[in-house]
């Protein structure tokens, strides 16, 4: 307004407005500034923060994480809501667009589907596809451990029923680990299934026998004769993954210390750790699905699949049951030292916990140490805040001896 003021009344006759419709149409833009919508700026995707807008209508609901090429946001577009995964430089960008084109080859409902490329005005290019779920199979894992036998099965027949699409497409993912699988719920009854993303390494050469994430990244694969990755890598990982999930923990090989491949043992399997309906099937299926020579492991993931299903054929689901209030409550007003851990209402996960460790009466709990639970092999956060919130309630009515 003070620059128009000035114009209009400048003592050079030159530089003066000149019409009164000038000075009318100067007032005009004034107001439309003054009265308009904010322009905002928009952000770099790079930097850009929860509530920000950036080109192509996005808006950024939060930063998902990154790696070397490129970062991940969960971002808004009108109602939906899909992931942005963009180049970090200008020459990651062909790495992005060859992600993005394995991505448009498939088309499988346990698979994130590809959307549309972006070119963003830095000069980078990024993507959008769908949203692969709340949390990830990783922690999942960290907050419960082991799964129960309904979630173990189904989450592993998903996840080798992906691996065996990807056999039949001839597209390898090459990073298959508990980080890179959503888990999406379903329906009133939270019915979940797994959802497989980031395919960024899924166009390596397969000379690069060390693209991937250990312990996931199969270490026999530098073992002379083979040199180069293949679909029996692929299953590895998918192996490591079923035994995480129904152990709480990785699969060792001799001392656990020392690289596989540099050692001439087959893999370790702590059996104690599977649930006891399944124990012997799943050490059977594990123990060939870890064979140090992958000729002897199972042949594709159609076989592997099929084992994995037998595997469950003894298992009584009813086995795995939650914690049940109620009844702890009322074996809490009668408690008496010898009251076995079984009548006490815990769920499978902590009773098995507690059977392995020797635990069996109100007693044996009550005069355990919280502390001994923090690294115990296979236990879940959330079953480990069971147990020790129920050492408390016992240490309440059945009084320790001081430590000395």
């Amino acid at each position: 307004l003070q620059e128009l003021i000035r114009e209009a009344t400048n003592p050079d006759l030159v530089l003066r407005t000149e019409t009164a419709s000038d000075f009318l149409a100067g007032i005009d833009e004034v107001w439309e500034e003054l009265t308009g919508p904010p322009q905002e700026s928009l952000a770099n995707p790079l930097d850009a923060k929860p509530g920000e807008l950036m080109p192509f209508g996005l808006k950024v609901s939060k930063r998902l994480g990154g790696g070397s090429s490129a970062v991940a946001l969960l971002v808004e577009k009108g109602e939906e809501t899909l992931v942005l995964k963009v180049a970090r430089r200008a020459e990651d960008n062909e790495r992005v667009k060859a992600e993005h084109r394995t991505l448009q080859k498939l088309s499988y409902p346990l698979i994130v589907k590809a959307g549309e490329l972006l070119p963003f005005p830095d000069g980078q290019y990024g993507f959008l596809m769908e949203h692969a779920g709340k949390g990830t199979l990783a922690l999942e894992l960290k907050e419960v451990g082991r799964l129960s036998l309904e979630f173990l099965q189904r989450y592993g027949e998903d996840l080798l029923q992906v691996v065996q699409y990807l056999e039949e497409m001839g597209v390898a993912h090459r990073d298959l680990k508990p980080d890179n699988i959503g888990i999406q719920e379903y329906g009133k009854l939270l019915h979940k299934r797994l959802k497989i993303f980031d395919f960024s390494l899924s166009n390596a050469p397969f000379d690069q026998v060390r693209a991937g994430t250990p312990p996931y990244l199969e270490p026999f694969l530098q073992i002379p004769g083979r040199g180069h990755w293949d679909t029996a890598a692929e299953r590895y990982a998918v192996a490591v993954i079923l035994y995480e999930m129904a152990t709480g923990t990785t699969p060792r090989w001799g001392d656990g210390q020392s690289a596989p491949h540099l050692i001439d043992v087959e893999v370790t399997i702590d059996s104690d750790l599977l649930d006891a309906p399944v124990r012997d099937s799943l050490f059977a299926f594990f123990q060939k699905a870890f064979r140090r020579d992958s000729r002897s492991r199972y042949d594709n993931a159609v076989e592997m699949l099929a084992a994995w299903h037998n595997a469950f054929a003894p298992s009584d689901r009813a086995d795995s049951r939650s914690k049940d209030e109620l009844t702890q409550s009322i074996a809490l007003d009668s408690i008496r030292p010898d009251t076995l851990v079984s009548q006490l209402g815990v769920s499978t996960r902590a009773q098995n916990t507690l059977d392995r460790l020797g635990v069996f009466t109100a007693q044996d709990l009550a005069a355990q140490q919280p502390g001994r639970f923090s690294s115990l092999r296979g236990v879940g956060n959330k079953t480990r805040r069971e147990v020790m919130d129920l050492i408390g309630k016992l240490r309440l009515r059945i009084p320790q001896p001081p430590i000395p």
